[in-house]
């Protein structure tokens, strides 16, 4: 009897420790799956928070960079659309200011000691290019000129025809871009981009054959203007590339820019000995923003200019300020200046804030945004075809850009 109550209560204690033990193991691991489900929740809560609190912040940033870029596309729109038409408005009769090459020289030196200001004194991460005789190389020579020659033929071209019809003509500078890409370096382009310039051509010619404004000086002068402008663009990709092995990519940049305008600063100089005494200055021209861009063109454009004011304009210079000019006047043509500086000013910004598909398509519309403040500014008469020409000419830029953009991206691609 005493062997089996101890072998009961043996098995007693056996069978109830093994359900303590059962219970205590059920007992951790409800624990565990426990914790885990309160990590698991929190993680959830935690990511839910997150992508509440995350998603406004980006959206609001998003909605700030768009803000920022509208608001410098305007301000590009005002300072550029303030110059083309003041300028205009300076060689208007009743002002009487028929200087084209006087006006270009004050917008250059207004331009020229601007642009130094700035960089010694906003601008102060940025290194002022090195203004030596060994800075000029024959590209930088030439590109300076072309830059003055395209101001001054359009300065011309505005004292004889209104700005409608400037900017229409303008607006075919990618056709001699082009053109000389093609003859000057071999450039091949696509069916479809020569296809886009057809009717940037055809809108040309439509909109020059009936304009009621038309003056054939103010036609060449413009037209000559295109030369230069894409000469210039030519050069710019040329510049582009001193530093570097060439890219499709920053021909079609220089294309959609104008200029060689880029984010950064020049380059260290290079060191005075004697051999380096007769070689270009070692400038990286893709980091030239538009104010070291003044400073490269101003000093050949000023000095080139001197002589031709003095056999062509001085005489009449003096005349009109000592029979005419007012302190009205005086105010004008500086303001005229200044706000040329404030384009510069705001292009830097433009570009510092957008791509550069977003300044190609702001560029077009900037070319229907003038030509319509002009017209309800100066009333000049406008044809319905000359308006039909102009529209056409517009619309195949915007297919011309469109595809130029679409082509580099498939080639980085």
């Amino acid at each position: 009897l005493e062997s089996r109550t101890s072998e009961r209560g043996m098995s007693a204690r056996r069978s109830g420790g093994s359900a303590g033990g059962s219970i205590g193991m059920a007992a951790r691991k409800g624990g565990e799956q426990g914790v885990a489900g309160e990590k698991a929740a929190g993680s959830m809560v935690g990511s839910e928070t997150g992508g509440v609190g995350v998603a406004p912040l980006r959206g609001v940033a998003k909605w700030r960079a768009h803000a920022v870029g509208a608001q410098a596309i305007v301000t590009w729109y005002v300072f550029n659309g303030a110059t083309v038409i003041l300028n205009r408005f300076v060689f208007l009769p009743d002002f009487g200011f028929q200087f084209p090459l006087t006006l270009t020289f004050m917008h250059l030196l207004t331009g020229f000691a601007l642009s130094a200001l700035f960089i010694r004194f906003v601008l102060t991460d940025a290194r002022m290019l090195p203004l030596r005789a060994s800075t000029y190389s024959r590209e930088r020579l030439v590109f300076a000129l072309l830059f003055a020659g395209n101001i001054i033929l359009g300065n011309v071209a505005l004292k004889f025809i209104p700005v409608s019809f400037m900017q229409t003509v303008k607006a075919s500078t990618p056709f001699f871009v082009t053109l000389f890409s093609w003859l000057l370096f071999g450039v091949r382009f696509t069916t479809r981009t020569l296809l886009a310039l057809v009717p940037v051509v055809l809108g040309i010619v439509l909109a020059s054959a009936s304009e009621l404004s038309f003056d054939m000086r103010g036609f060449v002068a413009v037209t000559a203007a295109c030369f230069v402008q894409a000469l210039q663009i030519v050069y710019a990709s040329r510049l582009l590339n001193e530093s570097e092995p060439s890219r499709d990519a920053e021909l079609a940049e220089s294309e959609k820019k104008g200029d060689i305008e880029a984010n950064g600063a020049a380059a260290d100089k290079s060191s005075s000995t004697s051999s380096s005494a007769q070689k270009p200055e070692p400038i990286n021209t893709k980091k030239l923003d538009v104010f070291n861009t003044m400073l490269l063109v101003a000093p050949p454009a000023l000095v080139a200019l001197v002589p031709m004011i003095v056999l062509s304009e001085i005489a009449g210079i003096w005349a009109w300020a000592t029979s005419r000019a007012t302190s009205w006047h005086f105010f004008v043509l500086i303001a005229s200046c200044t706000i040329a500086f404030l384009l510069n000013l705001s292009t830097f910004w433009l570009l510092k804030v957008v791509s550069g598909v977003t300044y190609s398509v702001a560029g077009n519309f900037k070319v229907v945004v003038v030509i319509v403040v002009s017209v309800l500014i100066f009333r000049n008469p406008v044809s319905i075809r000359s308006a039909l020409g102009c529209a056409i000419t517009i619309a195949g830029c915007f297919i011309y850009a469109s595809i130029k953009q679409r082509t580099v991206t498939d080639s980085a691609s």
